[in-house]
């Protein structure tokens, strides 16, 4: 039997660049997560993952974070901006609706 051996190679890519092309390619990432490099900061904070929202109790406040994959902005019949996101995080989508309060208080969002 004949041993093949394949030399390692060193890429010049980052795993952020991978990750984007996985998702792109394919529609989720094999690698890694982007959000795992940063989940005992997450867990400080979100009250609710993705998974998790199931659980919550009619009117229980939770605080949710991910990666913010899709926005689509929105005018109301007053004339105010308001806007539809989807985040996602470690354990799936969601979709969020952003009233126009809320939205005019996030910096650089609806520029």
């Amino acid at each position: 039997m004949e041993n093949i051996s394949l030399s390692s190679v060193k890429s010049g890519i980052n795993l952020r660049d991978i990750l984007d092309w996985e998702k792109e390619l394919i529609g989720l990432y094999v690698s890694d997560h982007p959000l795992n490099s940063i989940i005992s900061e997450l867990e400080d904070v979100v009250t609710h993952f993705s998974g998790q929202l199931g659980e919550a109790t009619h009117l229980e406040p939770v605080r949710v974070a991910g990666i913010v994959t899709r926005i689509r902005s929105h005018v109301t019949k007053s004339g105010q901006q308001m806007a539809f996101v989807s985040i996602e995080d470690l354990q799936g989508s969601i979709e969020l609706v952003i009233f126009p309060r809320a939205w005019t208080d996030i910096p650089n969002w609806h520029k």
